[in-house]
């Protein structure tokens, strides 16, 4: 695995969770979220694959990125 890069004084946690709680998002609860292009290079089938395995409590879910075909997007 090669973990990109980031700026962590730009992406850094926000204890805050009210944008959480006003979508009925349990913030105590575990979540695992993908963002990127759906392409065979990001191994999001291994993902769909290892969410089988999860605890039955913890939410997932799969973002698109921008450069993702619209072919694959979700309209």
């Amino acid at each position: 695995m090669v973990h990109n890069g980031i700026d962590i004084d730009a992406w850094s946690p926000n204890p805050e969770t009210s944008a959480l709680t006003s979508r009925g998002i349990d913030p105590e609860a575990p979540t695992i979220v993908f963002v990127g292009r759906i392409t065979r290079q990001k191994g999001l089938p291994y993902f769909l694959r290892a969410v089988r395995e999860l605890p039955p409590n913890t939410r997932w879910c799969c973002a698109p990125g921008r450069r993702t075909p619209r072919r694959l997007r979700r309209r």
